[in-house]
């Protein structure tokens, strides 16, 4: 069920304090063959900022000792590419940490595989949120982004006529398709690596309403996926397997900004808490929250957001925070302006949206007691069709619980393009929308919100043979 916004300040608190640095998310490859002079690994953070212009990042491992690191290269705030290089005698796993200025990345697990140790499979899927259709150029395949790497550690037999298979399923839509690679010698201690571009052929398993879905929203469906590859002999007896799991959450949208405040176009909303409540719609998990004060004259947000930031929040989880008492005093009669921004993993890396700039003026209580002390609307979520409409209900209570009969309530929809809801609260879905919708009932510094889910219209922009070629990309190019 959805929340009333307080249920949530505690949790907002606790999230601040412990994601306030970020982590490393994942190591591709994350292992490697005693011996290797030099190996690049793909290391990938959440909420890291890393910064390319740092002369100095330093990688350690521990235990410290069978790994040397030959160099680093920044490639992103969340993205670095380390190359390194194993002791021949080295074995077992190493945690890995990054060192920038004053900031430790955590979170990273190396293993080094030893040359006496039985063949092995790593299966590495990149960890991103979405999968784009429009990352994939037909007419230039060998720019698709690799979505998974794939490493075979023999041991000291030679092999021969070996054949890699792939099969992708889904938790929810079942399975997705299968892949091949026939590899044909695999000397003893050879160390292999391929990835999703690589193999050799494909066969797709799905419906048409799979491919009806993917076209409708641009992406692969949202859900857990599985990875299984096995690595059989000519005839067909099992050598190893490898397995891994991603997880498609399809944030698409950027986030819309709720209360306080109206955006910078409109004149500023008069605000009288001094430790207030931001709230926003996303679909997202991994936000980042500004607030600018407005210098006298500045009406842009180009203007606004050129100034130096009162309060920088970042790795924030859920969609509510409260202005912490620690932070810059808001003064009497003071224009401020606030921006979030989301960060979405997919898969040509990192994608940052960011939302419209929201401002209001802080006057401070005084001269006259608000009458409304509680918002509600309902129902706080439903589902409808596109196109179709939906009365909602709003009603604004007295601190004594009495309902206030003649309370003016505004309404608006959050994002506006997804449709329109009229002074009476009746939602128009617009034919082009699906996905997740906010309609917003608010009256004076209260606001409180429905989510209505839009159930897709197929739009028919795309063939399912299109549709099919796209799917066949993910395993890699065709023969």
């Amino acid at each position: 069920m959805k929340k009333n916004i307080f249920t949530l300040l505690a949790c907002t608190v606790i999230i601040a304090s412990t994601f306030a640095q970020g982590s490393i998310t994942s190591i591709v490859p994350n292992n490697g063959l005693a011996g290797t002079s030099s190996l690049d690994i793909l290391v990938r953070g959440s909420g890291t900022q890393w910064d390319a212009s740092i002369t100095k990042t330093n990688i350690t491992f521990s235990p410290a000792t069978g790994i040397t690191v030959n160099h680093v290269t920044v490639n992103g705030r969340e993205l670095m590419i380390v190359n390194i290089a194993i002791d021949a005698a080295a074995s077992g796993d190493r945690s890995l940490d990054v060192h920038q200025g004053t900031n430790v990345y955590a979170g990273g697990t190396f293993g080094i595989i030893s040359n006496s140790s039985p063949l092995s499979i790593s299966l590495l899927v990149n960890p991103v949120q979405s999968i784009n259709i429009s990352d994939f150029d037909p007419n230039n395949l060998s720019s698709s982004p690799v979505l998974f790497s794939v490493s075979i550690f023999n041991d000291k037999t030679d092999r021969a006529n070996l054949t890699a298979t792939l099969t992708v399923r889904g938790e929810k839509i079942g399975g997705v398709g299968t892949a091949t690679k026939k590899i044909s010698i695999l000397k003893g201690g050879d160390h292999l690596t391929f990835n999703n571009k690589e193999f050799d052929n494909y066969k797709i398993d799905q419906s048409k309403a799979f491919f009806e879905n993917a076209i409708n929203t641009g992406t692969l469906p949202a859900d857990d996926y599985d990875y299984t590859l096995t690595l059989t002999d000519q005839n067909g007896h099992l050598i190893g397997t490898g397995t891994a799991k991603t997880v498609l959450s399809n944030p698409t949208t950027r986030p819309e900004l709720i209360t306080p405040g109206s955006s910078i176009s409109f004149p500023a909303d008069v605000m009288r808490n001094p430790l207030p409540v931001f709230q926003w719609f996303s679909q997202g998990d991994n936000f980042e929250l500004d607030v600018y004060p407005v210098m006298d004259g500045q009406k842009t947000a180009e203007e606004v957001t050129n100034n130096r930031p009162m309060l920088k929040q970042t790795n924030l989880k859920t969609t509510t925070f409260i202005y912490p008492t620690s932070a810059e005093v808001l003064q009497d009669g003071k224009v401020y302006a606030w921006q979030v921004r989301r960060t979405n993993n997919s898969s040509l890396g990192a994608n940052v949206l960011a939302s419209e700039v929201y401002w209001f003026r802080y006057q401070a209580a005084g001269k006259a007691a608000m009458t409304v002390a509680d918002l509600k609307i309902t129902p706080e979520e439903v589902t409808i069709p596109s196109g179709s409409t939906y009365k909602f209900n709003a009603q604004a209570f007295t601190v004594n619980n009495e309902l206030i009969t003649d309370a003016v309530i505004t309404w608006k929809v959050v994002p506006a393009s997804a449709g329109s809801v009229d002074k009476m609260g009746l939602f128009t879905a617009s034919p082009s929308t699906s996905g997740s919708v906010a309609v917003i009932a608010s009256i004076g510094e209260y606001t409180e919100y429905a989510i209505v889910t839009v159930a897709p219209a197929y739009m028919g922009n795309m063939t399912e043979a299109s549709m099919r070629l796209f799917i066949q990309k993910l395993f890699g190019l065709t023969k």
